[in-house]
This record gives C-alpha cells, structure tokens and sequence, in this order.
C-alpha cells in the first residue's frame, strides 16, 4: 500500500478511500490509485476490513486533526477512550477529569486550605490540561487568586514527581496542601517532603489521582480520586 500511495501521489488516507469506495474522491485521484495498483500487481486483502468490526483507540496525544485524518480512511466504526472529542469526530466515551480534580481541589479547601500546590502531569496531553482546569476552576469557585509560582509541571512518574516538588519547596512556595495530578508523583512528592522535615498530613495535605494499588500502603496513606475504569 505504501508504494502505491506514493507512485499515485497520494496519502494513505486517500488510497484507502479509493479502495474502500467510503467517501467521494475525484476521478483522477480514483484513476491514479488504480493505475499504481495495476502497474505495481498490489492485490488488497479481502480479510483486512474483515478482521473486526470496530475499533476502539485510546491515544493520549494525536490531535484532532490527525483522528480525523484516521476516521476518514476507516471503513469501520472508530471509538476513541479517554478523551472528549467533538461530535463530527464521532463517538468517544471518557471520564470527567476535570470535574473529579475540582471535587479533590474541594475537598481540600474544604480542610481549610488555601495555599494549594498541584503537580501537573504532561498538559499537551487533554488528560492534563483537563485535570489542570478543574484545579483552576476549584480554586476561582472559592475566589482563591491562582498563584502561578503554586504549579509545578511533572512527568507522571515518581521521580519527577519527587523532583517537581523540590522545585517547588527550593523556590520557596508556601503551601499548606499539595494536589499531584497522579498517585505515582504523589509518592514521588512524600519522599521529597519528608527530606524536607515537612510532616504529612500534620504539615502540608498531600492528595493524588487514580487511587492505584500502592496509595493504600504509602505512609501515611493517599487520599485520590479513583477512576471508573473497570467493567
């Protein structure tokens, strides 16, 4: 198939359209397809539209434009997960991050706190950028000033969850609570607090997300946010 995208001058996308009859592409496109074909002996697999029925994708950084690009050479139904997608794109099925960060950013101003620190994960990623949102949404609800020197982007891992917030404390944020946007850097986090000689829960408030299997056995334990994933 690539050969013969390229001898015909044409995308993927394109070919596979051609092919599968799915969209209306122009004469001399259409031509072009098949004459590569022809010259090139390509031969499709009738078995390769017929090897399912739909596909269910989840991909944390292809673009819009890109699952467009996707959809558009699919003979079949396409789903993605884990992101909220708009309805020309189709069906998409995802959970509220930025609902559940602003109920855990609550909960914490429910304690009392105001000077509330978070730790991002990647926020090119929509999980991120929504998680942030509903950490900024939370804060404005309670008319707490957002104070930029309280954000520390992390990598969703536990050392840089651990590296994060020793930026954080070297540049002398003062914060008496901490969201880390997953259990694996809040971990990372309570490691570089307890260097620090900041005491958790008596000092500084550390909350996570996912609620994965080692929150309940971190010292002190985790409170996060659990995610409906499971059937």
């Amino acid at each position: 198939m690539t050969d013969v995208c390229k001898l015909a001058g044409v995308s993927k996308a394109t070919a596979s359209r051609v092919l599968n009859g799915t969209t209306q592409v122009k004469e001399s496109t259409r031509r072009a397809v098949f004459d590569a074909i022809d010259q090139l002996g390509y031969r499709p697999n009738s078995l390769a539209d017929r090897r399912c029925d739909a596909i269910v994708l989840y991909s944390r950084f292809m673009s819009e434009s890109q699952l467009a690009g996707l959809k558009a050479g699919l003979a079949i139904p396409l789903v993605v997960i884990n992101r909220e997608l708009p309805a020309e794109l189709g069906p998409s099925v995802c959970f509220e991050q930025a609902g559940a960060a602003r109920l855990m950013v609550n909960h914490l101003i429910g304690l009392g706190h105001r000077r509330i620190a978070c730790i991002t994960i990647p926020i090119r990623a929509p999980t991120g950028q929504a998680r942030l949102e509903g950490y900024r949404a939370a804060l404005g609800a309670h008319n707490i000033a957002l104070d930029p020197q309280l954000i520390e982007h992390g990598d969703s891992h536990l050392e840089g969850g651990y590296l994060a917030c020793r930026r954080l404390l070297e540049r002398g944020a003062k914060f008496r609570a901490l969201f880390a946007f997953n259990d694996d850097m809040a971990v990372g986090t309570l490691r570089a607090l307890h260097e620090a000689g900041i005491r958790v829960p008596e000092q500084v408030s550390l909350a996570g997300f996912d609620n994965e299997p080692m929150s309940a056995y971190s010292r002190p334990p985790l409170t996060t946010v659990e995610l409906p994933s499971r059937p």
